[in-house]
């Protein structure tokens, strides 16, 4: 990738565009092609030498950023590859490529480690609850969650529907789970898909050539193959 350097303390005449290794982003972390970077007062005293948390020259400054998200590291599951974002990078942000901290993460699991290893018992008794209490609070909180999504009523009409076909096919013995785990998993199955595709330019190959990828489509087949 390209970056606008900082060669040395001074004017803009230390300003020079190099070629520089592209960020890996790490667990939490997203990497983004850049679009729009933006120059604040900060950046400049930076260059002048006079703002003591930026980094030493040679290095590359740009706290603002905006563009297109190109990868994502573990664990980032509300963003990826072709969302457009704005960052706060902290440096890095005058260059084709910059890493970002998805710092909602982190705050996530805290928060849920809060709530749920003192609450662990209080969730675990709800099942002694009686159906024809627990059952219209299930339905109430799935048509107020189908509806907050989008805030429009066909959704609900869907989720209505698909809980009918459910009620049926649970009536003649087909099994639930197959579809459940199909609705639940088609979403991230595109996402991942497009990503993978991202990455390998377009090629169908990466899901053959990375040993991870390549052991479960060889699983993959072998159960299909099994099921015939």
């Amino acid at each position: 990738m390209r970056a606008v350097y900082v060669t040395r303390f001074g004017g803009p005449e230390v300003l020079q565009v190099r070629e520089a290794r592209d960020p890996v982003p790490g667990p939490g972390e997203v990497r983004i092609r850049t679009h729009a970077a933006g120059l604040n007062f900060a950046e400049l005293m930076g260059r002048l030498g006079f703002n003591p948390d930026a980094p030493k020259p040679p290095c590359i400054l740009g706290y603002e950023v905006a563009g297109v998200v190109d990868a994502t590291g573990a664990a980032v599951t509300h963003v990826a590859p072709g969302d457009r974002v704005f960052a706060l990078a902290r440096f890095g942000g005058h260059a084709e490529l910059v890493w970002a901290v998805i710092a909602s993460m982190y705050i996530g699991n805290i928060m849920l480690l809060v709530l749920n290893l003192p609450l662990v018992g209080m969730w675990a008794r709800i099942v002694v609850i009686p159906f024809y209490i627990l059952g219209p609070i299930i339905v109430f909180c799935s048509v107020v969650g189908t509806y907050s999504i989008r805030y429009q009523t066909f959704d609900v009409w869907v989720m209505l529907l698909f809980g009918v076909i459910g009620y049926f096919m649970r009536k003649f013995g087909w099994p639930v789970a197959p579809m459940v785990l199909a609705t639940v998993l088609a979403q991230m199955l595109e996402t991942s898909l497009g990503q993978s595709l991202l990455m390998s330019r377009g090629s169908m190959a990466i899901f053959f050539t990375r040993p991870v990828a390549a052991v479960f489509m060889i699983l993959g087949l072998l159960s299909v193959g099994r099921g015939f």
